[in-house]
Formats: structure tokens, sequence, C-alpha cells
């Protein structure tokens, strides 16, 4: 048998690959889930997903770095996170789904997901031509909740609104789409887009709001994890 010694040490390594592991698929669930939501309603590989993740990130880094060297509230901070991400997702979504994709979506998957990959490419350019190359950083809002202790071991408690975004978005949209008459009528596009339509469902509507909220949450997930 091993002495206690090296059995704590195995017990805290494999604690410290635990948290970090649900740590970062928090972070990767917020991003994928949204890329899985339009895939699923709208059948389009949507490579442009990276991109709104990056605005995000981008978006609440340049915000919430200028409202805290403004001296405004820092505990507002997170809340400009969250804005940070909704002025993205309404400055490009709706803009890229009604005057690009929609016209797009008779044709090829091919052709969808080079139209995307494309536009991801226009979108790098345009942060470069707005952020430049150089790093941003903010950690004001990840210090600033302080840390929790697991065993021997300090986590910044900032990580716990990364998991809480991440299983409130997973909850959110299975009781959206299990539980809603939106829901019911989103699952009826999923089946049969034109069966939809004959029935009266405005399915265009729900392509763009599928879009929309799928992008939030890339921008989302870029917003929160910027710090």
């Amino acid at each position: 048998t091993g002495s206690p010694a090296v059995s704590r040490n195995s017990l805290d390594q494999l604690l410290a690959v635990l948290i970090d592991g649900i740590i970062y698929s928090a972070w990767l669930f917020i991003a994928a889930v949204g890329l899985t939501l339009i895939y699923g309603v709208m059948k389009i590989v949507n490579v442009t997903h990276g991109s709104f993740y990056a605005l995000g990130a981008y978006a609440a880094a340049s915000f919430t770095g200028a409202w805290i060297a403004r001296g405004y509230p820092p505990m507002l901070s997170y809340a400009v996170l969250l804005g940070s991400a909704m002025v993205i997702t309404l400055a490009f979504a709706p803009l890229i789904e009604r005057g690009i994709l929609r016209f797009m979506y008779a044709k090829d998957e091919v052709v969808i997901l080079l139209i995307t990959y494309a536009l991801f490419l226009i979108l790098e350019d345009v942060i470069k031509l707005i952020w430049g190359v150089d790093p941003y950083f903010i950690a004001e809002p990840y210090e600033l909740l302080g840390s929790f202790e697991v065993g021997e071991m300090t986590y910044p408690t900032y990580n716990l609104i990364l998991v809480g975004i991440a299983i409130a978005s997973g909850l959110g949209l299975t009781l959206l789409l299990q539980g809603t008459r939106v829901g019911k009528l989103l699952r009826t596009v999923i089946h049969d887009p034109e069966v939809s339509r004959a029935m009266g469902i405005n399915v265009d509507r729900f392509y763009l709001s599928t879009f929309t909220f799928g992008s939030f949450l890339a921008a989302l997930g870029g917003a929160f994890t910027a710090p």
C-alpha cells in the first residue's frame, strides 16, 4: 500500500482535473450549444459562429475596460459583459441571416458552408480593423469576486459564473423546446419546414430568431471567457 501522503496527493490531482474539466466544459458548452441549435433547426454548418465568439470577447474587453477606467461601479461590469454580447449579436446576426443566408437555404449544404466560411474570414478582418492585432486584458471581473478553496486548491469564484451560465443555457433551451408553445412550433419547423409553412407557421421568423439566439450564445461565451 502507498503512503497517506502519496494517496492524498493523487486525490488532490484527481480533484484538480475534475474541477478544471467542469470549468472548461462549461466554457465550451456555452459556445457549442448555440452552434448545435443553429444546425439542428436550420441544417447549416455555421462557420461564422467562431467569429461571434471572438467579437463577443473583443467587445467585452473594450466595453468593460472603458467602464472600469471611467470609475463606474465594478460590480456592474458583469452587466457590461452581457450587454457586449447583446450589442454584437444585434449588430451582426440579423444582417447576416436576412441579408445573405436566407437566399441560400435552397442551395446545397456545401455552398452555405463556403458562404459562412467567407463571412468568417470577413469578420476576422473586421476584428483586426477595429481592434488591431494586439492582445486585450480585462482581469478585473475575474478577480472581483475573490476565490474559494477546494481542499488545498484555490479557484477564482468567477469560474462559478461560467458554470452557472452553462447550466442556465442548457436548462433554458430544454424548457423552451419541451415546455412552451414556441418550442413545439420550433420542433415542427425542425422536422418539416415545408409542412410548417403550409400550416401557416412563419418559418423565416423562426430561422431569424434561431440564428440570432444561437449567435448570441456564441458571443456570450466569448464575452464571459474574455476575463
